[in-house]
């Protein structure tokens, strides 16, 4: 009996003292809780965990806003914040070079379709500002378009200067016979009578207006200034062929050149024609040009257009000829294959130029005649107004002497 009433006052203690322990860590953990919620800077920590952050990223549970789980969300954005603010062009080209590694396939779709973009808006640039399209540089330089005159004048003419006559042996078409491993081509034709045909011809072939007259055939010469001149010319020239592939431009140089003939010296019977005028050979009229072959062109050899006409004066009927003459050969580096078609298309080139001259001497003759009408029409009316102003002005004149009279009359009576 009295070891069970100790055991019953042992637990009654213990239990008091358990009771004493837990009450006051109670009003300690109360009284600690209550000075940190006093203080501002705890209370504002708070304020922006309820405010700033509500929910888990990825999730669509809401967070308590003094947990854990808040304050390691707040953590992640400010420090993704900084980051942010703090990345610079180095970072930039981290974060694409990351994403080129990572995607490497559509890395390179992208860069290809970059660069086809840029090379698509390059050529349409300089296929606007009048590039061809080069497809062949040399023997011969071969375009996809036609060169227009902007192009010749200031890219492919200008670098023609520098390139040396691809042949040594000068003056063949001046010469009788024909160097060994070239080949001739001679053409005449009569395309006209008199003296204004003579001078209509020669300028047609000197301005080169007889190429013009081929629809596949076009001609541009490094300086106009040479199509007027009285002095021989050595002039850069390019020839424009239209073809099944494309357009091709030969180099030509103009070796030689005699002056032009005059247009009036047949208005004046007494005046005689010396060299500055025409060469005078046999009794005839004679003029000619000839052009070399340069570097890069499929051709070596000399091309010479004659114009000739027989003198009305010793019995003849002063006709009129134009005389095409070629010595070439097959440029080193040509084709082999394909200079059989070249000479083809050259010789059919010089055919036509002569066919068609024809007209357009008829057409220059048209044009004159219409000139000299319309000269004749406005000399007319120069003197028909010319007589009309001095019969104004005699008449003038008579009134003046009829007024003189009277007014001294009138002078003397008053």
């Amino acid at each position: 009996g009295q070891g069970s009433k100790s055991f019953c006052s042992s637990m009654a203690s213990i239990q008091s003292l358990l009771l004493g322990v837990l009450l006051c860590g109670q009003f300690m953990l109360a009284d600690s809780t209550i000075q940190s919620l006093l203080q501002p800077k705890h209370r504002m920590r708070s304020c922006l965990a309820m405010v700033d952050i509500k929910w888990t990223p990825g999730s669509d549970e809401p967070i308590a806003p003094f947990s854990k789980r808040a304050r390691e969300a707040q953590g992640k954005a400010t420090e993704a914040g900084d980051s942010r603010r703090s990345m610079g062009v180095m970072g930039i080209v981290a974060g694409i070079g990351g994403a080129i590694w990572r995607n490497p396939k559509e890395a390179s779709y992208v860069l290809s379709a970059g660069a086809a973009g840029y090379m698509a808006y390059s050529l349409r640039k300089k296929v606007q500002d009048g590039w061809p399209v080069v497809l062949q540089s040399q023997y011969p330089t071969m375009t996809f378009l036609r060169p227009n005159a902007k192009y010749m004048k200031s890219d492919f003419l200008p670098s023609l200067t520098s390139l040396p006559i691809n042949h040594e042996l000068s003056g063949m078409t001046m010469k009788s016979q024909v160097p060994p491993g070239f080949s001739c081509f001679k053409k005449k034709m009569k395309v006209g009578h008199g003296y204004d045909d003579y001078v209509e011809s020669c300028q047609a072939i000197k301005s080169l207006r007889v190429l013009d007259t081929v629809d596949w055939l076009g001609a541009t010469f490094a300086s106009q200034q040479a199509l007027v001149s009285d002095r021989t010319q050595r002039e850069n020239l390019a020839i424009t062929i239209k073809t099944r592939l494309g357009y091709a431009v030969l180099p030509w140089r103009m070796t030689f050149c005699e002056p032009l003939p005059r247009a009036d010296a047949q208005d004046h019977p007494n005046s005689t024609l010396n060299a500055s005028d025409a060469s005078r050979r046999d009794e005839s009229f004679i003029w000619s040009m000839g052009f070399s072959s340069l570097m890069g062109n499929n051709f070596e050899g000399e091309v010479k257009f004659v114009v000739t006409m027989e003198d009305p004066n010793s019995n003849k009927d002063g006709d009129v000829w134009i005389e095409i003459l070629s010595i070439t050969r097959r440029a080193k580096g040509a084709s082999i294959f394909s200079h059989r078609n070249w000479r083809k298309v050259l010789q059919r080139a010089m055919e036509e130029m002569l066919k068609n001259i024809k007209p357009l001497l008829e057409t220059q003759k048209e044009m004159r005649s219409i000139r000299s009408r319309r000269q004749i029409e406005a000399n007319k009316e120069c003197r028909e107004e010319w007589a009309a102003k001095v019969a104004k002005q005699a008449q003038r004149l008579q009134d003046l002497q009829d007024f003189k009279p009277k007014e001294i009359r009138r002078h003397h009576t008053s």
